[in-house]
């Protein structure tokens, strides 16, 4: 079970999602946690940010996080976009290559789960991230 905002992604039950190119994988995240995609912004390096972040993004005035690919087990993966997602009111940048669309997927009772990332289709070999463990793992650490 993944939380939405306020409301619950269930497995078993179908949603929509955001799905993406991360190198030679392609990702998703449930379209409840999107903000908004941003083509080519620029980060900002922050010295002493720790190994979880890349840097910052300014988006409506405000320091986003952006985070490194490396944290979550997929090296170093440098996107030409950043999805903005929203947690509880936090908000944090997640590098992309692209965006292949948004599609309906129900998580599957059995599926697999790798780190932050569960199994969303197992025949076309796509991977949602958990956002919901994504955010506590980055407030626990």
């Amino acid at each position: 079970m993944s939380g939405v905002r306020g409301a619950v992604v269930e497995r078993g039950l179908s949603s929509r999602w955001l799905v993406f190119g991360l190198g030679d994988r392609d990702g998703a995240l449930a379209v409840d946690y999107l903000v908004k995609v941003l083509e080519v912004p620029e980060i900002f390096r922050v010295p002493f940010c720790g190994d979880r972040f890349k840097g910052v993004i300014y988006y409506l005035e405000r320091a986003v996080p952006v985070l490194d690919w490396g944290f979550i087990g997929k090296g170093d993966i440098s996107g030409k976009m950043v999805v903005l997602v929203e947690w509880s009111g936090e908000l944090i940048g997640i590098e992309i290559e692209r965006v292949k669309g948004v599609e309906e997927y129900a998580l599957v009772e059995a599926g697999k789960e790798e780190g932050y990332w569960i199994e969303l289709d197992g025949s076309k070999n796509i991977w949602a991230l958990d956002i919901d463990r994504l955010f506590k793992g980055l407030r626990e650490g």
